[in-house]
């Protein structure tokens, strides 16, 4: 008798002690791109901005908003909620934040990778 089994259709992330679960579902999946994308094309723009020509106000919100977009992301991924216990843990730094973003979208890009090459494997194997 031959069996067939799922593959789990998500990936778990431990941070600071706590584990996290990754969605791989299609709809999940096609939502990590867009934010990824958006993520990038955010932070890059506000990354470009001369801090130097703000006044005290503007960085403070110039910091506020690359805040937002970190925790826009992190609550995507890993759940409403999960920002300020997670910025709390990184010592209340966003850079910190930052890097787990970037370790997440090198999470979901091998995943991706991966599930592509079976596939091209697999067809190929087949022809």
């Amino acid at each position: 008798m031959r069996k067939f089994e799922f593959k789990k259709s998500y990936e778990e992330i431990e941070i600071g002690g706590e584990v996290f679960r990754i969605d791989f579902n299609d709809e999940k999946t096609n939502q990590y791109v867009k934010k990824l994308n958006e993520f990038q094309k955010e932070i890059s723009e506000l990354q470009n901005v001369d801090e130097s020509k703000l006044s005290d106000d503007q960085k403070l919100k110039h910091f506020d908003d690359i805040k937002g977009i970190v925790k826009k992301v992190i609550e995507e991924f890993l759940g409403e909620g999960n920002f300020g216990k997670l910025y709390e843990s990184a010592g209340h730094s966003i850079m910190n934040v930052m890097d787990l973003v970037f370790y997440i979208s090198e999470v979901v890009s091998e995943r991706l990778q991966k599930d592509r090459e079976e596939k091209r494997n697999y067809y190929v194997k087949k022809k």
